[in-house]
């Protein structure tokens, strides 16, 4: 009787979880580390770049930061793009991933660590 009632309540304790992070897959989160305390008109192209441009002054205006999903990666660089946009960026240079270290998620008697990762760009303005 115990060992039924305490599956059960690992059942719920795994439906509870599993909601939540499937809420927080469908809005990301982008995390904004500003570098300067000028503020900027919204901008309606952003440049994605890997490189940052050897032959253009620009600003460092901030980093920017998505926690990336399994299977869900295809849509990160547009959402930085579109944050990059609101806070005035002309260009976006992609940093890549980063650790963001792990979570331990139960599984059935057991809990395995689920790594996070991080991918980050650095927003800028041409001077």
């Amino acid at each position: 009787m115990i060992e039924c009632a305490i599956a059960l309540w690992r059942r719920r304790v795994a439906v509870i979880v599993s909601l939540c992070l499937a809420a927080g897959a469908c809005a990301p989160q982008i995390r904004f580390m500003r570098y300067t305390s000028s503020q900027y008109a919204p901008t309606t192209d952003v440049e994605i770049l890997q490189i940052k441009p050897p032959d253009r002054r620009f600003k460092e205006i901030g980093l920017l930061s998505i926690r990336l999903h399994n299977n869900r990666d295809e849509n990160a660089v547009l959402y930085l793009v579109e944050r990059a946009r609101e806070i005035g960026a002309d260009a976006i240079v992609i940093l890549g991933e980063i650790s963001g270290g792990s979570v331990a998620m139960p599984v059935g008697t057991m809990f395995v660590a689920v790594p996070l990762r991080d991918l980050q760009a650095l927003a800028i303005r041409y001077e």
